[in-house]
């Protein structure tokens, strides 16, 4: 969501010059890098759950230098902040295989279709969110409201994570009753 809304950011911190498209497009391809990354980490670890704490730690750390230097200051360091965002974000095979593998054989499939999903389904509730903090009754804030909202996503995952099982090494050939 932070990287689709950059441009507003980047008028609001005074940043020239910057291209949300552009920034878009690196951002997935920083995503991609970090999927693919994040399989051979959760590999090399033999922990899925590990992973997704240093991929967690990864993302909180380029929020933290995004909303602390205004997007670096400049177009070109706004665009390397959307890709570390973006590397940071590259969680999502790791998060969907270990949601599909809570679930038996006979309804693993289904999870694995119906999280993606549901996780998107969940933007509309984060805007709501977002558009409630900015608006005037509350901060009144664009990039006070956009950090609040952020702070409440990644607490809300890191408290999934923590309270889900391990399930790399974990034997799969169960069926649900």
């Amino acid at each position: 969501m932070l990287v689709s809304f950059s441009d507003e950011f980047a008028q609001r911190w005074g940043i020239q010059n910057f291209d949300q498209p552009k920034a878009l497009m690196l951002q997935y391809a920083a995503l991609a890098f970090g999927d693919m990354g994040a399989g051979l980490l959760s590999n090399q670890l033999r922990s899925r759950r590990k992973t997704l704490l240093i991929y967690y730690a990864i993302l909180i750390f380029f929020l933290i230098i995004f909303f602390a230097t205004k997007g670096g200051g400049s177009a070109t360091n706004m665009y390397l902040l959307c890709m570390g965002l973006g590397f940071g974000s590259g969680m999502s095979v790791i998060y969907i295989s270990m949601s599909a593998e809570q679930f038996g054989t006979n309804l693993r499939a289904t999870a694995a279709i119906s999280i993606p999903n549901l996780v998107r389904g969940a933007l509309p509730l984060i805007l709501l969110l977002f558009q409630w903090l900015r608006g005037p009754g509350m901060l009144n804030h664009y990039v006070q409201a956009a950090a609040i909202t952020g702070v409440v996503v990644l607490a809300l995952g890191l408290w999934a994570i923590v309270r889900s099982t391990e399930s790399f090494d974990r034997d799969l050939d169960f069926l649900e009753q």
